[in-house]
C-alpha cells in the first residue's frame, strides 16, 4: 500500500475558508493530501488503505471526472448502454447501480444525518458496494489519476475508462452552487472563484487533473467525452461514441 501523507492549511486564508463552511458538514478545513496538493477531508485518509487495495476488474468501465463536469448524466447514459436500455431496472437508486467509490471517503452528510436522527449506522461504505457489485460494473469517481486503486495506477488491471471534462467557467459556477445548495457554504460566489482557482477547492487543479489522464490515453480503453456548456444539449453529440465505447467490454 502506497503511504499517503497531507498538510493543514493555517494562516488568515485558511480562517476565512473555514467561516464560510457550514461546521455541521465541514467542521474543519480540508487538507492537502500528497504532492499534488489535494484537497479532501482529513478522514479521506482512514478510507485511503480500502481504496487504494481495491479489487478493480478488467471488464470494470470506470466513469472519471471532475466535479460538477456533467457525472449525472453520463453515468446515466454508459449504465442504460451497459444493461440494453433497461429503464425499468434504471429506477434503481444510481448510487447502488453506479457506486460513487469514494464517496464514504469524503462525504461525512450520512453520519451527521444518522447521529441528528441517533441511527446505528451499519449499512456497507461506499467501497464496499462497488466491491460487492456484479459485472460488468460502472463505477464512478471524483478521484485524480494519482489516488485511483494501485491495480489502475500500476497498470495491473486495464478497464475501460469514460473521463468527462467540461469548460472550466461552467465547472466553478455549477460547483458553486452545489457548495451553496448541498454543503451550507456561506460565502460569495467571488469567494469561492477564488478558492477555485488557488486550487483550493475540493480535489486538485482542475488543468491538472484533465493532464494526468490525457496522459494515459495510451494505455487504457478510454473514451473521453467533452460536455460543452449545457451537457444535455450536447447529449446527441456525444451518445454515438459512447453506444460503440462502453457496451463492447
Amino acid at each position: 500500500m502506497s503511504r499517503l501523507t497531507y498538510t493543514q492549511l493555517t494562516g488568515d486564508l485558511a480562517d476565512k475558508m473555514l467561516a464560510r463552511q457550514n461546521p455541521l458538514i465541514y467542521p474543519e478545513l480540508p487538507a492537502q493530501f500528497g504532492p499534488e496538493r489535494v484537497m479532501l477531508p482529513k478522514f479521506f485518509e482512514q478510507h485511503w488503505p480500502a481504496i487504494d487495495a481495491f479489487p478493480v476488474r478488467d471488464d470494470d468501465v470506470w466513469l472519471v471526472s471532475f466535479i460538477k463536469a456533467g457525472t449525472t448524466w453520463t453515468k446515466e447514459m454508459a449504465w442504460l448502454l451497459l444493461h440494453d436500455l433497461d429503464y425499468e431496472a434504471a429506477k434503481v437508486n444510481s448510487y447502488v447501480r453506479v457506486p460513487y467509490l469514494e464517496f464514504d471517503a469524503t462525504w461525512r452528510v450520512q453520519a451527521v444525518s444518522a447521529k441528528l436522527r441517533d441511527d446505528d449506522i451499519t449499512k456497507p461504505t461506499s467501497m464496499q458496494v462497488a466491491g460487492e457489485l456484479a459485472s460488468p460494473r460502472l463505477i464512478q469517481t471524483h478521484l485524480p489519476w494519482s489516488l485511483l486503486p494501485a491495480e489502475i495506477r500500476n497498470g495491473d488491471k486495464t478497464p475501460k475508462m469514460i473521463y468527462v471534462a467540461r469548460n472550466p467557467k461552467d465547472v466553478c459556477v455549477s460547483f458553486y452552487h452545489h457548495r451553496v445548495l448541498i454543503e451550507g457554504y456561506q460565502g460569495t460566489i467571488d469567494e469561492f472563484v477564488d478558492e477555485f482557482v488557488a486550487d483550493l477547492c475540493k480535489s486538485l487543479s482542475l488543468l491538472i487533473f484533465i493532464r494526468e489522464f490525457l496522459k494515459m490515453q495510451h494505455i487504457f480503453w478510454f473514451s473521453i467525452l467533452w460536455s460543452v456548456l449545457e451537457p444535455r444539449a450536447h447529449l446527441l453529440g456525444v451518445a454515438p461514441s459512447a453506444t460503440r465505447f462502453v457496451p463492447d467490454i
